[in-house]
């Protein structure tokens, strides 16, 4: 069909609204005579979806017109879509581009620059070329009409072709069905002029059903009797009876068929009712045959069998006897009867079934005796365990009332002697702890001797953020305390100041894998990314709406995760200081985050745990969330994984430690570890120890992966307004724990093999809240609520 009017698409920017409107004036008589209809995207009502509109109208029109402008040129929408857009389908020959000059730019280089562009010679409408803009629109228009009047001129040639086209295969085809059919060879010339003449296969078939509708009734009535006879055949009527016969020749004579019709009909059918007919015929006789066969047969078989079974029976029974006299022999068998019975299973010809059919109930009665045996040996035996157990269990509470008289004679001794009220004190300690007086006085000797030995004598700094310091007693114990194996020893310190304003206490510290970069998040809701070498800051990461609570580096170290107060994750390339993802999915503040050291089959992977007692694995690559851990019933306050990351470990203010299986998502573990909120966690790096802390003042280890625990050491007394002992740390070569305490301001190191206090880091003004050792052991970094990272070397 003619289309009456030719599609117009005007592409511009909105900056040039005024020119459009200007353009569509002009255009009016155009639109008038439905020369043409115009569409752009002033059109698109409320509610619509504006992109779809415009990509429906762009890939319709059969004219693109471009409003070309400095504005035009510099729309990504306009250059890098619609005229994109555009120009594909003005090259595959669907529609036309027409560049409008409006004002003077720089085009030469645009994908339209070799088109014929309006006004003439392509002068700007709004130069001094023309007198005025109305003239160049005038040039505008003209050219539309010239443009569009020649596509409408195409499309008029391009119909009376189609229908010279359709004629010549119409005369062509009714040629052919002069005989009433058109055979192969026939329709391959068909086709070959369908080809020809470019007619689609709709085309095609409409011109053929029109040729061919002189046919189509006498075919109609060779169908109705061809059905008749099929479903008299189906029914099962064939060879038809006289009465039959009959009623098809007066179907014949009603349906007006003439003899070749009739022999066109009958012929196939009927052949093929005459092969089925006859192929009944002889199935019918094959079948009685066969049955006969299979009586006879079935009557031998019935003899054989009842004789084969009687024999079976015999076999049966004598196997049955045989092993009745093993078991009750010996059980559980031995190897040698085993064989025995196996040998005399196969002289009988008896399967593996029928000798399990036979040995399963004797076997079950001589197992139900023998467990009745077993557990008495095992009720027995439990109780001889339970006994070790108690005892162990007794010397293991001996070992702590020990470490904590130890503890206190230490305090004591700080001054060189013990007073007559500091000795009535340890007797009250020693008999609330249950320890006997030698067990007193040879804990008292231990400290005491070398104290002697060191008396008068100077030690090592202790590394306190005081510069200077004095030879006290304190001093001296520090100097008894190192006489454990090697541990490492830090005795100085540099400050990095930057977090400002009345909330920027430091909450959290982390040192990237290469050891060169330290990260802190603070209250006042940014991180800091700082060069542990150089000691500068090197940029400040800002987005987060809350406290920062925590960071962590990713296990290459090119990315940063940060957990906030604002309930989300952010993830940073804190190289670039870009944000990678925000993670939202929490319903309370985010108080942990940690990376897996080994991710899976998804890409890397950070955990968070949060305030509203879940924990959460997320992709770092999509910032899809993976899976969500159920089973705390308190704030989540620490995580960590294994050096493998097949393990994640957690800690709560429920007061409970829970591991769990990072491939199948279970809880493997769970243990009331403290007794007033678990604070940290820590894994050390051969992966054989697990450190918690809480507000209980205690730090604990524990074996992994059985989950054991080792030994409970009182790093400060239970804090009741404050958050006890924050945060530990393992050094490197997994022989130290650094711990971090909130309302005593200090920073304590202690040996893993032997749970005693090797140094003391001290001076902070307030708490100190975050520790971590470098990946070389050399440094250890805190942040502090005093605003300060420190790092301790």
């Amino acid at each position: 069909m003619l289309e009456e009017s030719v599609k117009l698409f005007i592409s511009y920017s909105h900056l040039n609204e005024k020119e459009r409107q200007e353009l569509v004036a002009h255009l009016s008589g155009l639109i008038n005579e439905k020369l043409v209809t115009l569409w752009h995207d002033r059109k698109i009502e409320a509610g619509m979806d504006w992109a779809k509109e415009i990509d429906t109208h762009l890939n319709t029109a059969d004219i693109t017109l471009l409003l070309v402008s400095p504005y035009f040129m510099a729309s990504n929408y306009c250059t890098g879509i619609e005229l994109k857009r555009a120009m594909e389908r003005h090259e595959a020959g669907e529609a036309y581009v027409v560049p409008i000059i409006l004002m003077p730019v720089d085009w030469n280089s645009a994908p339209f620059s070799k088109l014929q562009a309006f006004p003439k010679e392509a002068k700007p409408i709004y130069s001094s070329y023309w007198a005025y803009p109305h003239e160049a629109f005038l040039d505008v228009v003209q050219g539309i009409r010239v443009a569009a009047e020649g596509l409408l001129e195409k499309r008029r040639q391009k119909i009376a072709q189609k229908q010279a086209d359709q004629a010549r295969y119409l005369q062509k085809v009714k040629e052919t069905l002069s005989d009433g059919v058109i055979s192969e060879i026939e329709r391959e010339t068909l086709v070959e002029l369908q080809e020809e003449l470019g007619l689609t296969p709709e085309e095609v078939d409409e011109i053929e059903r029109q040729a061919y509708e002189p046919f189509r009734k006498k075919e109609e009535d060779r169908n109705r009797y061809r059905k008749t006879l099929i479903n008299l055949i189906e029914k099962g009527l064939y060879p038809f009876s006289p009465e039959i016969e009959k009623d098809l020749e007066w179907r014949r004579r009603d349906l007006g068929l003439e003899e070749d019709d009739i022999t066109c009909v009958e012929g196939p059918i009927l052949a093929e009712a005459k092969a089925k007919y006859d192929e009944k015929l002889q199935a019918e006789a094959a079948e009685r045959q066969r049955q006969l066969d299979l009586e006879a047969e079935t009557q031998l078989q019935l003899e054989r069998q009842q004789q084969k079974q009687e024999v079976y029976e015999v076999k049966r029974h004598r196997y049955e006897e045989e092993f009745i006299k093993a078991v009750r022999g010996l059980y559980p068998l031995s190897e040698e009867t085993l064989e025995g019975l196996r040998a005399f299973q196969q002289s009988l010809d008896l399967s593996a079934e029928d000798v399990d059919a036979i040995e399963q109930p004797i076997l079950a009665e001589a197992k139900a005796t023998c467990q009745q045996k077993l557990q008495a040996e095992a009720a027995e035996r439990q109780q001889q365990l339970e006994l070790e157990a108690e005892a162990q269990q007794q010397e293991e509470q001996k070992q702590v009332s020990m470490a904590r008289y130890r503890q206190k004679v230490e305090e004591v001794l700080r001054d060189g002697y013990i007073s007559t009220i500091e000795r009535d004190t340890l007797d009250e300690l020693r008999e609330d702890l249950g320890l006997t007086v030698e067990e007193a006085q040879a804990i008292e000797h231990q400290i005491y001797e070398p104290l002697k030995a060191f008396q008068g004598e100077s030690a090592d700094s202790q590394g306190q953020l005081h510069s200077q310091q004095s030879q006290q007693p304190q001093q001296q114990l520090a100097a008894i305390e190192t006489q454990e194996p090697k541990t490492v020893k830090f005795k100085s310190y540099v400050e990095l100041k930057g977090h400002s304003g009345m909330f920027a206490g430091v909450n959290a510290v982390a040192i990237s894998p290469d050891g060169q970069t330290i990260a802190s998040g603070s209250d006042d809701h940014t991180i800091k990314v700082w060069d542990l070498t150089t000691r500068q800051e090197l940029r400040t990461l800002s987005g987060h709406t809350g406290f920062v609570k925590s960071v962590a580096f990713s296990p290459k170290g090119d990315m940063l995760a940060t957990g906030s107060g604002d309930k989300t994750i952010k993830l940073w390339d804190w190289k670039t200081g870009r944000e990678l993802y925000t993670l939202a999915g929490h319903s309370d503040g985010i108080t942990t985050v940690a990376f897996s050291p080994t991710g899976n089959l998804l890409g890397d992977i950070v955990a968070s745990g949060s305030d509203d007692h879940t924990i959460k694995l997320w992709r770092c690559e999509t910032g899809e969330e993976v899976f969500t851990f159920l089973g705390h019933s308190s704030y989540v306050q620490a995580l960590e994984f294994s050096p493998d990351g097949q393990t994640l470990a957690s800690g709560s203010w429920d007061n409970t430690l829970k591991l769990w299986d990072c491939n199948t998502y279970e809880e493997i573990f769970s243990s009331i570890a403290h007794t007033n909120g678990v604070k940290a966690v820590a894994i050390s790096p051969d992966g054989q120890t697990l450190v918690s802390s809480g507000r209980d003042g205690t730090c604990k280890l524990w074996n992994l992966p059985t989950g054991e625990l080792r030994q409970t050491i009182s790093v400060q007394g239970e804090s009741f307004m404050g958050d006890g002992v924050v945060s530990v740390a393992i050094s490197p070569d997994s022989k130290t724990i650094a711990t971090a305490s909130d309302e005593n301001k200090i920073v304590k190191l202690w040996s893993i093999e032997t749970g005693n206090l090797t140094q003391t880091l001290s001076g902070y003004s307030k708490g100190v809240t975050s520790v971590v050792f470098s990946p070389d052991g050399h440094s250890l970094v805190t942040g502090s609520k005093d605003k300060i990272v420190t790092i301790w070397l």
